[in-house]
């Protein structure tokens, strides 16, 4: 007999053998069958703790290092030496022309990990003044810094911002119609947030999480939080198909809760767009899901509280400005699975509040990828078994001028196997509906740019080819494979490469962390590692000021 819910199980009679598929919550030992079982996470287990997960790594051999005293160097060792008959650990580092240091344990104190790639970096002279004028200088730029950073928190603290306390009754009925009980870390940000848009300052807040850990679940609350106390909320998306699934997911849940969501693209008709710009101005609207097209000059609103930004890292510093100003004191909750080195250091650096969603979504499998070179059997092999199991393919490229080129070897390699084609230069209409589409089970293969990178969930998609995946960037590539896997069938990615290719040391370490981080969950860490590649650039650009 086979159970659908618990009660069946309650419900059956005795001695029946009844199979039941479900969640295990808690693991237990059955001492008389001699049976343990033990669940990938305790559900009672707190929350992560943010600070602790952005912390500085350890150190380790081959990381380029800060001695206080003598500069940049490579830490290459951990030596025992002898001195006056007693033995004692020390660190060797590398200096610039071959010179090095043993720095005794006592002063690893002194070590600061620098956060790069020995080849990436200038190693300093041992036994120069060039350290002491390098330091006077970075001296005296911290001390500007933290000069502009306490001019700017004595800002914000002055500052204020509409608080947003929704109706007990209403926000708990809304709460009850996520189906799904929330992971620990989901409780924390979601209080996190709460706390924030009461408090009567401006929110500056990033939710970091991987793909399916419970971001838009998080967002809806705040949502909710401020709509249903009277406020107006934006939801800015980076397309087109992306803004149409949020629009899709808000309409559903707040369906007979008073609040009205529209959409704003450039999909949406012109009398439509009209209509929506007329209800955020009088209040009669009080969600609007939008791409850029929120940023226009006839866009006004009679009470805007809260902005949310999705996948803030496909941004630029210009557009995430012109979303600032959009109220003169506005709430702002970010979200991304890969955060940009600038966000994330603003984060480690405490200029912006982030809560991390480190739970992973139950019986969701890992991306397991892997780098390499193109060869027309093997990617027929994997093409055909995705077929065979009933799921479907992305073939993904660089550029839109590889694209016939590789449709014509598709046409080639599984001539039986229904093509689609996806690209910037297709009208906005033709991308959406070819990317709806293929997300209902019209195609085989949707061969695309990486406009896929944001956009309609495909449950039935699990295998993934990235044609030249050197041309990517680290968290392009991470968000790419989120693309497939998201049910319960295991995904896979393949990086690929030239035959004949010969790729840089930072482009094979750049595809070495893809594989070697291929965990769920993973983001985050990627993200630390895009950090340690490229450095955070300038950070008080991204500060913004009060008004």
């Amino acid at each position: 007999m086979t159970a659908e819910a618990w009660k069946d199980v309650l419900g059956a009679q005795a001695g029946s053998l009844v199979k039941l598929s479900c969640d295990v919550g808690d693991g237990f030992i059955d001492g008389v069958a001699n049976v343990v079982v033990i669940v990938a996470k305790d559900p009672s287990v707190e929350a992560a703790e943010t600070g602790a997960l952005l912390n500085e790594p350890e150190l380790q051999i081959g990381d380029v290092v800060v001695h206080e005293d003598h500069g940049i160097g490579v830490l290459t060792d951990l030596e025992s030496v002898s001195v006056d008959g007693s033995t004692r650990d020390a660190a060797r580092l590398q200096y610039r022309d071959g010179a090095s240091l043993l720095v005794p344990m006592e002063d690893f104190g002194k070590l600061w990990r620098y956060g790069s790639e020995p080849g990436a970096v200038t190693l300093d002279r041992l036994h120069t003044d060039v350290w002491e004028r390098k330091q006077a200088r970075i001296a005296r730029d911290i001390r500007s810094t933290a000069r502009h950073l306490t001019k700017i928190a004595k800002e914000r603290e002055a500052s204020s911002a509409e608080m947003f306390v929704p109706p007990r009754a209403d926000y708990g009925a809304f709460v009850r119609r996520f189906p799904y009980t929330e992971t620990p870390d989901q409780i924390a940000a979601i209080k996190a947030v709460l706390a924030d848009l009461g408090s009567g300052t401006e929110m500056n807040r990033l939710i970091c999480g991987d793909v399916g850990f419970g971001k838009t679940e998080v967002a809806l609350r705040a949502a909710a939080s401020v709509a249903l106390a009277g406020g107006q909320v934006v939801v800015i998306a980076p397309t087109t198909v992306l803004a149409r699934q949020h629009f899709m997911t808000f309409e559903r849940r707040f369906a007979d809760t008073g609040v009205r969501v529209a959409m704003l693209s450039r999909l949406v008709k012109a009398a439509v767009a009209k209509t929506v710009k007329a209800g955020l101005a009088d209040g009669e609207i009080g969600i609007v899901v939008a791409t850029q097209a929120i940023l226009a000059k006839d866009v006004q609103f009679k009470r805007l509280g809260l902005l949310i930004i999705d996948e803030e890292h496909r941004f630029g510093l210009k557009e995430k400005r012109a979303m600032s100003a959009l109220a003169s004191s506005l709430h702002v909750l970010t979200m991304s699975a890969t955060p940009i080195p600038r966000t994330l250091q603003s984060a480690m650096a405490g200029i912006q509040d982030v809560s991390l969603l480190t739970t992973p979504p139950s019986k969701r499998r890992p991306v397991r990828t892997s780098v390499t070179a193109f060869d027309r059997a093997a990617m027929r092999t994997a093409l055909m078994r995705e077929f065979r199991r009933g799921g479907q393919s992305f073939v993904v490229v660089p550029r839109i001028e590889d694209i016939d080129g590789l449709e014509a070897t598709l046409a080639k390699i599984v001539p039986e196997l229904k093509v689609t084609t996806a690209h910037g230069k297709m009208p906005a209409a033709d991308i959406d509906e070819a990317m709806v589409s293929f997300a209902d089970g019209d195609g085989d293969i949707l061969l695309s740019t990486n406009i896929i990178e944001n956009g309609l969930d495909v449950p039935r998609a699990n295998t993934m080819f990235i044609w030249r995946a050197d041309r990517f960037g680290l968290a392009q590539l991470h968000q790419l494979r989120g693309r497939v896997g998201r049910a319960r069938a295991q995904g896979i990615a393949y990086l690929v490469t030239e035959e004949s290719a010969d790729l840089s040391e930072e482009t094979r370490l750049r595809l070495s962390t893809l594989v070697e981080r291929d965990r769920l969950g993973s983001g985050l860490v990627i993200s630390m590692r895009d950090l340690d590649l490229r450095g955070a650039e300038t950070l008080l650009v991204k500060i913004k000021p009060a008004t």
